[in-house]
């Protein structure tokens, strides 16, 4: 089982997902396994858009890790993902 992810990164990321969601669909409520297309409706396009705001907020190049980001269903799936990245 992995590690969890850490609660900021979780934050920061869920405020993200509700910038690119904005109102419309997106649950009051956004956890950890919470899922990008089935709970909160995103579609390609918005997801891209994520992609576009965790590279600047977090500040590193998705671009190289492409095969990881395909597997990342769910805020938790992405927040873990993130951590590893800037674990020493």
């Amino acid at each position: 089982m992995s590690a969890p992810a850490s609660a900021q990164t979780v934050e920061t990321l869920s405020g993200l997902v509700r910038k690119v969601a904005g109102d419309n669909g997106c649950p009051q409520v956004l956890t950890e396994s919470s899922r990008f297309v089935d709970d909160i409706g995103m579609e390609s396009i918005g997801r891209l858009m994520l992609l576009t705001m965790i590279e600047q907020e977090f500040q590193v190049d998705l671009e190289k890790h492409m095969g990881a980001l395909v597997e990342l269903h769910t805020i938790g799936d992405t927040a873990r993902f993130l951590d590893s990245l800037k674990a020493p």
